[in-house]
């Protein structure tokens, strides 16, 4: 089997695997059938997240991106392509509760801070003012919830997305600044290999290059690990083989590797199968006549035990003198005739003659194994054998 390298164009590459993108042109088309006079709209299912996410960041963009699924809504701020915000209507998101899973406030703490909201106060500003946590507490608690924000949203199966160019909000007075393509491939890092990521997994025959230019990113060593197997001439499947951390984790760690530029597609292996040969008959025919020797083979042990071999090779000996291609027939263990030095005689027979002579031939030795059964176990054991046979010999003769 012969594996062949076929060179494959961008625009190509992009049909092979929809989920990928080489480069932004690649990325403008993939997004042609979202984009709105507003910005993009479509779903997740059809844009992952994380294809979404790298759009705006190389993009640049400025807006406001919301993503909604069963009933929960969540938004993320975007200037210049950094993520600096985020917000959500689950309760599971809401700054006290990210603080009280931190460890930063108790559980009194907590209840106490939400009478305070109940009046209109901010929940973070109510901590600090009751003493709760300090400044720093704070922010790395706001930090903490705009991240696990974005990263929750890579857990959803679904959901439908907008995301509208805009100026941001004056009244959001915390801002940070988050490299997307870094919470990118956190968000992808936390998913589930088995899961919803598993649909999004590029085509095994694939074969994977890099860039010129690699973009500086902070990938974890494992990450490294797969980016170096790499090379432009590994396919999806081979890089998977020869990978430390499994396959599952490996086609992965390619699809976060795609979404953030740093391999692209080259090609596609196609596999040149060489047609098997069709089979000889003269083995065939050989073969169904083994079964017929084995099974008097089975039946003349059950008799008379282990001396069934000796007597049908001996039997099958007896017809050396006739000369020919008997002479090249040897019972091996269990009665079959050893089909090497049979074949081997019959290929310097008249190619017009073979199969007849082939026919003459094993029939002859079914006769013998059947003569010297009688001696050792009668002609109704004999008889019994003819009739078992008899399906075998007339699939054959037909």
């Amino acid at each position: 089997m012969v594996a062949a390298v076929v060179a494959v164009p961008d625009s190509l590459s992009l049909a092979l695997t929809r989920q990928m993108n080489a480069n932004t042109d690649g990325i403008s088309k993939r997004l042609a059938p979202f984009a709105t006079p507003q910005g993009l709209k479509g779903s997740l299912s059809a844009l992952p997240l994380a294809e979404l996410l790298i759009h705006l960041r190389r993009g640049g963009s400025t807006g406001i991106l919301s993503v909604e699924f069963e009933g929960t809504r969540k938004t993320v701020f975007f200037d210049e392509g950094r993520v600096v915000f985020a917000s959500s209507n689950s309760p599971n998101d809401r700054l006290g509760e990210i603080l009280l899973r931190m460890g930063r406030i108790s559980e009194e703490e907590y209840e106490a801070s939400v009478q305070q909201i109940s009046h209109g106060k901010r929940q973070g500003k109510a901590l600090i003012e009751m003493r709760a946590m300090g400044p720093k507490d704070l922010w790395d608690g706001l930090e903490t919830q705009v991240r696990e924000i974005v990263f929750s949203i890579f857990e959803w199966a679904d959901g439908d997305f907008t995301f509208e160019n805009s100026l941001l909000p004056r009244k959001e007075k915390v801002r940070f600044s988050f490299d997307t393509l870094d919470l990118l491939l956190q968000g992808l890092r936390r998913m589930d290999p088995e899961g919803a990521l598993k649909g999004l997994y590029p085509d095994p025959a694939l074969i994977l290059g890099r860039p010129a230019e690699l973009e500086t990113a902070p990938l974890e060593a494992y990450e490294r690990h797969v980016l170096e197997l790499v090379d432009g001439q590994r396919s999806v499947e081979e890089i998977g083989r020869e990978s430390e951390i499994g396959e599952e984790e490996t086609l992965k760690t390619l699809y976060a590797l795609f979404c953030a530029g740093f391999v692209r597609v080259r090609g596609r292996k196609i596999r040149n199968v060489v047609p098997e040969a069709p089979p000889d008959p003269a083995a065939t025919n050989l073969a169904a006549y083994n079964s017929m020797y084995a099974y008097i083979h089975r039946y003349l042990l059950r008799e008379i035990g282990p001396d069934a071999d000796a007597r049908l090779s001996d039997a099958v000996k007896e017809l050396h003198s006739g000369g020919g291609l008997l002479a090249s027939c040897h019972a091996g263990k269990g009665g079959q005739v050893e089909a090497a030095p049979l074949l081997a005689a019959l290929a310097q027979v008249d190619a017009a003659e073979r199969a007849p002579q082939l026919t003459n031939v094993l029939n002859e030795i079914l006769y013998a194994m059947l003569f010297a059964v009688r001696p050792s176990i009668g002609s109704d054991h004999e008889a019994n054998i003819l009739k078992a046979l008899r399906p075998d010999r007339m699939l054959i003769e037909a």
